[in-house]
């Protein structure tokens, strides 16, 4: 877990300070005008006369796509940790799919709980870490920072301590970010959401952009766009 919690605190405060590019605003701002996740529930301006359901699917773990969706309004449900099954006929799916997660929320390994990154300081706060790693490395101790934050991980749930008392390290969980990491599962609600996406609503236009499509969920939706 230390191996792994080195490189994810890279990933992470790399995150931490990214804004959105262009690429993703301009998703958004589609999505913002044209769908029926826009916040205005006033009828949207199309031929049809109704709104358009319009979905970001994406690999990336980075979080810039909903930064980008909150910046033009798009409400969000959090299906994710709302929902454990697949949605309804009548409930649509959220805007956007992280299916490989989130480099922004975490769970324990040992009890599965969501964590409130807030509960543990610097540690899970990638913003500030990137704030404070940039200016040691402006007064020329980077690495020395690096060492001390990565020194600390990986973090224990709190959870499972209340729980065992504090007691033999075998009853605590480490925490970790929600992502997939490689040889893992994709995350159930994610997949099932791209499930319902293909075989009930039936894309017909698919933008694919910035992907080899070297996976079947990923190639899936232009398979069906293809073909209706």
């Amino acid at each position: 877990p230390k191996i792994t919690w080195k490189y994810l605190f890279e990933v992470g405060r790399h995150c931490g300070l990214a804004e959105p590019n262009k690429g993703h605003l301009a998703v958004a701002e589609m999505q913002s005008l044209l769908s029926s996740h826009r916040p205005d529930p006033a009828p949207v301006p199309t031929s049809s006369c109704s709104a358009t359901n319009i979905f970001v699917l994406t690999q990336n773990i980075d979080g810039l796509h909903r930064k980008a969706m909150n910046f033009w309004g798009i409400q969000q449900e959090d299906e994710v940790k709302k929902n454990k099954t697949a949605p309804s006929s009548k409930k649509v799916p959220p805007p956007l799919i992280e299916i490989h997660g989130s480099i922004w929320e975490f769970r324990c390994t040992n009890c599965a709980s969501p964590v409130d990154a807030a509960d543990y300081g610097l540690l899970l706060d990638w913003r500030r870490l990137a704030s404070e790693a940039a200016g040691a490395e402006e007064k020329g101790n980077g690495e020395q920072f690096v060492a001390t934050v990565v020194e600390q991980y990986p973090p224990v749930c709190q959870s499972c301590l209340r729980v065992s008392g504090g007691g033999a390290k075998a009853d605590r969980g480490n925490i970790r970010p929600n992502v997939v990491l490689f040889d893992e599962m994709l995350p159930i609600a994610p997949l099932q959401h791209l499930q319902f996406i293909n075989e009930r609503l039936k894309p017909e236009v698919v933008v694919s952009v910035g992907t080899t499509n070297m996976f079947p969920y990923i190639t899936e939706p232009v398979r069906q766009a293809r073909a209706s």
